[in-house]
């Protein structure tokens, strides 16, 4: 019989510790009343409501500012199934049982690709905690081109270009090009 559910951690960007599921309603937000507490700027003070029986796990916003995702896909309520990613804000979870295969991936084994048309690619869990417009330009960013050429070829202002590439640094945990570059070659 597989093990109890968890809510596995997949966010560089929190030392989250893995988050047990019993039956019942959970709170996740970034309060301190909340009972999955995730303290980021892109988490709403009440962000999700997770209700788990012996059966189901439902995911339902509570009007959140940045949304919650299920995989890609953002959801108001929606079911939520072992080995899929759950997304509040930019902090990434996927729900996992004790036991299974999928709690015991890595995430370099977890990682699946995001490609754009021309075959380039940057890792699933970098992909899920961008805007599809940040993608395009995290695509152009790691083939070493400029925000002026970035704006021409996405045909954005440069001021759109700088302000995505600032929220791109600050979603990864980055400060300059580079590290972005090394990041996406781990």
């Amino acid at each position: 019989m597989p093990g109890k559910l968890f809510l596995l951690n997949r966010s560089l960007l929190t030392d989250l510790e893995n988050f047990p599921l019993d039956p019942g309603t959970y709170i996740a937000g970034r309060s301190k009343k909340c009972d999955l507490v995730v303290a980021d700027h892109t988490i709403s003070r009440r962000h999700a409501e997770i209700t788990v029986t012996d059966k189901t796990v439902t995911v339902r916003d509570l009007r959140s500012r940045n949304g919650v995702f299920i995989d890609k896909q953002r959801v108001q309520s929606s079911l939520l199934v072992a080995g899929q990613f759950l997304r509040l804000g930019r902090i990434v979870f996927l729900l996992a049982r004790e036991g299974t295969p999928a709690w015991d991936l890595d995430s370099a084994d977890e990682t699946r690709d995001h490609k754009d048309v021309e075959g380039k690619t940057i890792p699933e869990h970098v992909a899920m905690r961008l805007s599809p417009a940040q993608i395009g330009v995290v695509m152009l960013l790691q083939e070493g081109r400029s925000e002026k050429y970035i704006a021409a070829r996405l045909s954005l202002s440069p001021h759109t270009v700088h302000n995505h590439i600032r929220e791109i640094y600050r979603a990864l945990g980055v400060h300059k090009q580079s590290e972005l570059v090394a990041l996406l070659l781990k």
